[in-house]
């Protein structure tokens, strides 16, 4: 575990895990689990203004499931084959284009945070996005990962996370479909 600003502390109560990271220092933790499930978690150092914000989840599965979610991240993203399409999942549809959203995120600030395995973007200042379609949650762990919460977070990430370093790109509401059908189509 490393820390990119301030000492943070890593705590997993259910699973007994509790450690600081600190600034220019790689720690190494070790968590099991006593029966598969999702284990909710927190900072629990204060670490500034985003410190309420800082959630996470740690999610324990059988070796083959595991193994095989893992193969999946690995894998690079899928290009977009371009033309508009419909994007549904559950109960939810959006329809955008693809490859305009993958334009977008390159001809945007999004490339200069964001990177997405299988493209020439690779800033690490932001979160990977290469598979962010599969994620449970958005905005580390404040928002379940749906179609409508993402078009809310690409509309204004501050009206949903005051004080997150996502910015407000102003984008309008095509630019957001495409984003939308882009990002959640990453899988």
């Amino acid at each position: 575990m490393q820390s990119a600003d301030v000492v943070h502390n890593l705590w997993l109560p259910q699973l007994g895990g509790k450690m600081q990271m600190i600034p220019g220092q790689t720690d190494y933790m070790w968590l099991e689990a006593d029966a598969p499930g999702t284990y909710l978690g927190a900072c629990s150092e204060f670490c500034g203004s985003e410190h309420a914000w800082m959630l996470l989840r740690a999610v324990a599965q059988p070796t083959a499931q595991f193994d095989a979610w893992q193969r999946m991240q690995l894998r690079p993203a899928a290009r977009p084959s371009g033309g508009p399409s419909a994007l549904r999942r559950g109960g939810e549809s959006v329809t955008g284009d693809p490859a305009r959203g993958l334009a977008l995120f390159a001809g945007l600030s999004c490339a200069s945070c964001h990177a997405i395995s299988g493209t020439a973007y690779q800033a690490m200042i932001g979160p990977s996005l290469t598979h962010m379609g599969s994620r449970r949650t958005l905005a580390a762990g404040w928002l379940t990962n749906t179609m409508a919460n993402m078009e809310a977070w690409l509309r204004d990430p501050q009206a949903l996370k005051p004080g997150a370093h996502m910015p407000n790109l102003n984008l309008d509401r095509p630019q957001i479909r495409d984003l939308t059908v882009y990002l959640e189509g990453l899988r």
